[in-house]
């Protein structure tokens, strides 16, 4: 069984190493050791991955392949989510999501068995106003998930120095993740109701691509404030002729919390603990990020631009 490929999966070893390092640092002083035991076990896995794979004289760029991943093959339905976004920075909302998807398939569906979760922060190509560099993002994500059982980072779309729509995302992540399974496991796009929103945003997506994700992969929507699901979706033909495979989660503690408002908290010198991982707000001063607001992009998103070339 293949366990490594060439194009990046995971977060690499050297990112784990630098933040295993910078994490050990800032909590020596506080007595705290669960994230570094954590950080050094994984190092220590990929360590041995990649000593197989040299073994069996593989080409190895230290990554690990999703085929790495546990799974078992019975009758239920092996489920992935992913999270597309900037998580710029991530927050306990972004984490939130997948904890609750994940109750809720469980409880209601029994065929369905969910294996992983994946945050694929998405490229510096993506031209949104305020998007620190993607290495910064990442190891954001990766220290917020440091203490996660089973929610991992994906550096594939992140490393891209162009934007990739989410969909060949999907598609690419899919298409490794089956590799050398008998059973097919599915890929599912988790996000949040504020993405299903900009889903009806002219020229921001292309209507067959979201097709595709809804039919195809399958799409959870979690509620947050402001932003009612279902009537985007009943507001929207497209929408409402998807809307028997679109999965809507209600998340029972409410809040607001997002990254604009932990960025515009951070320029104004408040607090965000309690709002984001103590280590994301440790790498967030270490770095000096957020605190200056950094100039006004004139140029669209990628993807308007993208789109309206591909349809004239």
């Amino acid at each position: 069984m293949s366990c490594c490929r060439l194009s990046s999966q995971l977060v690499t070893l050297s990112e784990y190493q630098h933040l295993f390092n910078y994490l050990s640092k800032r909590y020596r002083s506080r007595n705290f050791y669960a994230p570094q035991q954590i950080f050094q076990s994984r190092i220590t896995e990929q360590k041995s991955v990649m000593s197989i794979c040299k073994d069996r004289n593989m080409n190895v760029v230290n990554d690990i392949n999703f085929s790495n991943i546990n799974h078992n093959q019975n009758e239920k339905q092996d489920v992935y989510l992913v999270a597309c976004g900037s998580f710029n920075p991530i927050t306990f909302k972004h984490l939130r999501m997948f904890e609750v998807v994940r109750d809720f398939l469980h409880a209601h569906y029994s065929q369905i068995s969910v294996k992983g979760g994946f945050l694929s922060p998405v490229s510096d190509g993506y031209g949104k106003a305020e998007l620190v560099d993607g290495a910064h993002r990442r190891a954001m994500c990766l220290a917020a998930t440091a203490n996660s059982s089973w929610i991992q980072v994906l550096t594939w779309e992140s490393e891209k120095e162009t934007w990739t729509s989410t969909v060949d995302v999907l598609a690419h992540y899919e298409k490794l993740l089956n590799e050398n399974r008998d059973r097919p496991a599915r890929i599912m796009l988790l996000c949040g109701a504020d993405i299903l929103q900009s889903f009806v945003i002219k020229d921001l997506w292309l209507e067959n691509d979201i097709r595709k994700i809804v039919q195809k992969h399958g799409l959870v929507v979690v509620s947050r404030p402001s932003y009612d699901p279902h009537v985007v979706i009943e507001n929207s033909g497209l929408l409402s002729d998807l809307k028997d495979d679109i999965l809507v989660v209600s998340e029972l503690v409410e809040d607001n919390i997002s990254s604009t408002i932990i960025r515009a908290a951070i320029r104004q010198k408040q607090s965000v603990k309690y709002l984001i991982p103590d280590s994301v707000i440790d790498y967030i001063f270490e770095h000096n990020l957020y605190f200056v607001r950094p100039p006004t992009l004139v140029k669209e998103l990628a993807p308007f631009e993208i789109h309206r070339k591909l349809q004239t």
